[in-house]
């Protein structure tokens, strides 16, 4: 009959059953804790696979959120965490890996907090580690959280001052020069003596619909007498006697149209 001997060999054995029996063990303390995130793809030793779904709180939950209430803040995430058990776990580390940040995060990013974590694994080798390596995800995921309402926050910042400085841009205008001031006081000036101009025309336009017949009357007979004085000027002698005739003659012509009381020439009959 065989008898067993203790030797390297028994040794192993016994070492990796009790690292069986851990794994098996420590699977199911997780589905009790974890029994709507965690999923099991695979629970035969050596090769255990699961992952656990883990939520980050939403943006207004973080303490740095934005005092608006999120609308800019960063929104909330599921990052998947997947660990595979060595046959030697938990003497080493589970191989780590996050699914899920790709299109909030850099890879860089991603690297470093996938790093932490194993340095949280590496402190605890001997005993269970995923209870502790997802505790510390998850205070990761908050600082994750912070990260991104932070960067929210800048942004909002540069849009606003972009904003002011486009408005300061309109008031200031462009610088105003010698040369500048000058070219533009022409153009005021021309400006301002073509709309004198048409405010005067406009004037006497209006001017003329006012006048009554008998302010016509005089009117056209002083610019005709004008017109005669101009005419023989430097031709002849003026006679002055011709002139105190016409005036007796438009005197007598105004007293007989103020008996008749002319009404306005523009009127209709």
């Amino acid at each position: 009959m065989a008898s067993f001997t203790n030797g390297p060999v028994t040794d192993g054995l016994w070492v990796m059953m009790a690292q069986e029996e851990t794994q098996k063990e420590e699977l199911e303390a997780l589905e009790a804790i974890y029994p709507g995130e965690i999923e099991v793809e695979n629970r035969e030793y050596p090769n255990v696979t699961f992952k656990i779904n883990l939520r980050s709180n939403t943006a207004s939950e973080t303490p740095n959120a934005l005092p608006d209430g999120g609308e800019s803040g960063a929104e909330s995430f599921t990052v998947v965490l997947l660990l595979r058990l060595p046959k030697d776990y938990p003497d080493v580390i589970p191989e780590i890996d996050l699914i899920g940040l790709d299109e909030m995060f850099s890879e860089e990013r991603i690297e470093m907090l996938i790093d932490d974590l194993k340095t949280i694994a590496s402190e605890n080798v001997g005993m269970p580690m995923v209870f502790t390596i997802v505790s510390s995800l998850q205070d990761h995921m908050g600082s994750l959280i912070e990260e991104k309402n932070l960067e929210a926050l800048r942004k909002e910042e540069r849009k606003k001052e972009e904003e002011e400085a486009l408005t300061r841009k309109k008031f200031e205008g462009t610088r105003v020069t010698h040369e500048s001031f000058m070219i533009w006081k022409k153009k005021f000036d021309e400006e301002r003596i073509a709309l004198k101009e048409k405010q005067n025309v406009q004037d006497a336009a209006a001017l003329m619909g006012k006048l009554t017949g008998r302010q016509l009357f005089l009117r056209d007979a002083t610019l005709s007498l004008s017109d005669v004085v101009l005419m023989q000027n430097d031709a002849v002698e003026i006679d002055e006697s011709l002139f105190e005739e016409v005036n007796s003659f438009l005197s007598a012509i105004l007293i007989d149209l103020g008996d008749l009381d002319i009404e306005d020439s523009d009127e209709e009959p």
